[in-house]
């Protein structure tokens, strides 16, 4: 077993280093009001994107439709 290192006689304690004090962070309201409403904002958004891409493609469907039956006859 090895044995543990001692200091020598005369050498100075380490010393510690000293802390680093901590920044303050500014808080801002008006960004977190932001981010929390955000999600219902793109919430709504994707909603409202959905509804527009289903009615495009109905519409679509119904021109289809269309060009099929003047086909047919």
């Amino acid at each position: 077993m090895i044995p543990a290192r001692r200091r020598p006689i005369g050498t100075p304690l380490p010393t510690r280093r000293k802390q680093s004090t901590v920044e303050t962070i500014p808080f801002d309201f008006d960004a977190r009001a932001d981010f929390l409403t955000g999600f219902h904002k793109r919430k709504v958004q994707r909603a409202k994107a959905a509804k527009e891409r289903d009615a495009k493609k109905e519409r679509e469907q119904r021109i289809e439709d269309r060009k099929q039956a003047s086909i047919t006859c």
